[in-house]
């Protein structure tokens, strides 16, 4: 591995007059930086193994992507510029910002760890992971991604003592099964797209305007949702055997639930557009929080299109067995409801709540047969 040096007078990075040896540095090489040095253009796609520009003092601008394997160290002394490409990061890295900000991309690559050794912003976008092996970014700093964050194929992304990333603006977009675990803030103006699998830990919404259009929230693992008034798109609840622990009230268009057993938590109130299952093989055990509502305002759908059956049940049960927790059916709301049980629920401050074949234990408002007297809207009867 060779050093080279900025010289005094600088240049583009493929000149060989920007460097004392006479030399452009190449894949493997050391680049670093003096008091004196110039300023550095990366004019090119170019590569080294580590640029550590302790005391310099000059500016390095990015108009093409630089990729680095080692070390990166900005100093506080120095300037960023160029939005053009990306800062790639391929190997075992830590990374230091001095809290100089990233004026384009980050790119952080393959099945490595990389280690944050202060807070980073960055204005272009973040984009994690080049293949399905898992990708570790660590270091209790936070990631600050002000122009989006992706991720170019199938890694699962994980967060792992991170403060937080903190989504400020772009995209959060996800490709194929990509999955991002650790603690993520929604802080400012962003856009949700496609299909986010999320694989743990807390999601937050602080402030910000958030476009959400279709897109859905495939939930891969126990979670912390703390998502206060954001009406929130599509969530899929992927796995079974989890738990998601509410910070605060959840709203979202469709909450769907999985071939699988599933335990709310937290004391928050649960406002959903439409409330349904996949397709359910066999019993299956949900655990409402006592005390928590589910406020459904157009449909609750457990039903023959879900396969449901004596033996492919949808049993819903409180936390706290013999304390009530509610299902809220608002007026004009439809159900499609077979072998859906039911313990401990109380329906009193909606629509009366039938479950056909289904039991009810210690119930208001539910029934497995019809009740006499009852008023259904004529769109549950086929009635014009």
């Amino acid at each position: 591995m060779a050093t080279r040096a900025i010289a005094n007078g600088g240049g583009n990075w493929n000149s060989t007059g920007t460097w004392v040896e006479g030399a452009v540095p190449v894949a493997g090489d050391a680049v670093v930086a003096t008091a004196t040095s110039g300023q550095l253009t990366v004019n090119v796609a170019s590569a080294c193994a580590s640029i550590i520009l302790t005391n310099y003092a000059n500016t390095l601008t990015f108009n093409a992507s630089l990729t680095v394997t080692s070390t990166v160290t900005f100093v506080a002394g120095m300037n960023i510029a160029g939005t053009t490409g990306a800062l790639i990061c391929n190997g075992t890295l830590t990374l230091t910002s001095a809290g100089k900000t990233l004026t384009n991309g980050l790119s952080l690559q393959g099945a490595n760890t990389y280690t944050l050794a202060d807070d980073w912003t960055v204005n272009g976008v973040v984009t994690v992971g080049t293949a399905s092996n898992a990708l570790t970014i660590t270091g209790a700093k936070n990631l600050n991604c002000a122009g989006g964050l992706g991720s170019s194929t199938t890694a699962v992304v994980t967060f792992t003592g991170l403060t937080a990333i903190n989504l400020t603006g772009g995209t959060w977009s996800g490709v194929g099964t990509a999955t991002f675990s650790g603690n993520i803030n929604i802080n400012g103006n962003i856009t949700l797209a496609s299909t986010l699998k999320f694989g743990g830990g807390t999601l937050a919404y602080l402030s910000g305007s958030v476009s959400t259009g279709t897109a859905v929230l495939n939930i891969r693992s126990s979670c912390t949702l703390s998502l206060g008034m954001l009406a929130l798109f599509n969530i899929t609840i992927g796995v079974a055997a989890l738990t998601i622990t509410l910070g605060t009230a959840l709203t979202v268009s469709t909450l769907t639930l999985p071939d699988g057993a599933c335990t709310f938590a937290g004391s928050f109130d649960i406002t959903v557009g439409t409330f349904n299952a996949v397709a359910i093989t066999t019993n299956r055990t949900f655990t409402v929080v006592a005390g928590q509502k589910i406020n459904v305002t157009l449909a609750i759908v457990f039903s023959t299109a879900q396969t449901l059956g004596n033996n492919n049940r949808a049993k819903f049960v409180s936390s706290s067995p013999g304390t009530k927790w509610s299902l809220i059916l608002a007026n004009g709301a439809t159900q499609n409801l077979i072998y859906a049980d039911f313990t401990d629920c109380d329906a009193t401050g909606g629509q009366q709540v039938f479950s056909a074949g289904g039991s009810v234990t210690t119930c208001f408002n539910v029934y497995n047969t019809f009740p006499v007297p009852r008023a259904y809207p004529s769109s549950q009867l086929g009635v014009q």
